[in-house]
């Protein structure tokens, strides 16, 4: 056979002018394909040019403004970007220190509870309060929010929203 196999059916049985047709949509389609394709190309490529800040504005604006799955593989794309070539937080667009929990999990080992606290290196003090989170007594690494309460299960987990966005504060306020 050596044209496509139509309807169960050998495709050189068919009228010359329906081959005509059928062999010029197929044509048209991997036409189309290509250019969608080259498309795509030339859009990875502007977006690995953007820096951080436009790369957070433009994920922000797709976010807003697409609901389909092309906005959210963009946005995809963008958090990778952001994430593997500039090594900075997607949402917020500053390097996080992910080894926060584990830069104070040997201290808490070492002492009593009152003691790791007082100790706590700066920086992890810092992000506490930037993201309003709170210790649980004992259950280091584990924080909860001090707006609504929620727990999370790290400060590493908690920073990976927004110092705003707070999914327990975010439910509550659409609650009203």
């Amino acid at each position: 056979m050596s044209g496509p196999h139509i309807f169960g059916g050998n495709f050189e049985d068919l009228p010359e002018p329906i081959k005509q047709m059928i062999q010029q949509g197929i044509a048209h389609a991997e036409l189309h394909e290509m250019h969608d394709d080259a498309f795509n190309h030339q859009l990875h490529e502007w977006i690995e040019k953007l820096d951080p800040e436009n790369l957070i504005m433009l994920k922000r604006l797709i976010g807003a403004v697409s609901d389909s799955n092309i906005g959210a593989y963009l946005v995809g794309i963008i958090t990778h970007i952001l994430q593997v070539k500039y090594d900075v937080c997607p949402v917020c667009g500053k390097p996080h220190d992910d080894s926060l929990s584990s830069l104070v999990s040997q201290a808490e080992q070492e002492m009593d509870w009152p003691t790791f606290v007082e100790r706590l290196p700066d920086a992890v003090t810092a992000k506490l309060e930037e993201y309003h989170m709170n210790l649980v007594a004992g259950e280091w690494p584990k924080v909860v929010c001090a707006k609504c309460g929620l727990e999370y299960a790290s400060i590493d987990d908690r920073m990976r929203r927004g110092v705003d966005e707070c999914m327990g504060c975010v439910d509550k306020g659409s609650w009203g």
